[in-house]
């Protein structure tokens, strides 16, 4: 009886470590002001990124002030592989650089308590 006691308190702390680690799965489009999130970028050209950022604004767009910008901007104009989407979430990193993200092109996106420390402590940073 104790000895089961015991494994169940084991296995209970290690599951509460486990994901204050690793935090809470979530979606960038679900983010809020002054969120802290972890996420994957994904960068046809440049390759993939692993981003911390503290949200600072989330923008819906429509579809079509998603055609004006292919319309107007030169950004990637010529690029088949570039999709802009409608959720636009701004990040700033812990040195003060502000990154626009689109949230649809994240993954193995996390809302954690490591994240926030990371961000906190100064490590890592957006590139």
């Amino acid at each position: 009886m104790v000895v089961a006691f015991a494994l169940a308190l084991v296995s209970m702390s290690l599951a509460g470590i486990l994901f204050a680690i690793g935090g809470k799965n979530d979606n960038l489009a679900n983010a809020r002001i002054g969120d802290i999130f972890s996420f994957t970028y994904e960068q046809p050209v440049k390759g993939d990124g692993n981003y911390i950022g503290k949200v600072v604004s989330v923008r819906d767009m429509t579809w079509d002030e998603i055609d004006r910008l292919d319309y107007y901007s030169r950004y990637r104009r010529h690029d088949p592989k570039f999709m802009r989407t409608t959720t636009l979430v701004t990040c700033q990193s812990n040195d003060g650089k502000i990154r626009n993200f689109y949230a649809e092109r994240t993954k193995n996106c996390k809302r954690s308590v490591t994240g926030g420390v990371l961000y906190r402590l100064g490590y890592p940073v957006l590139v």
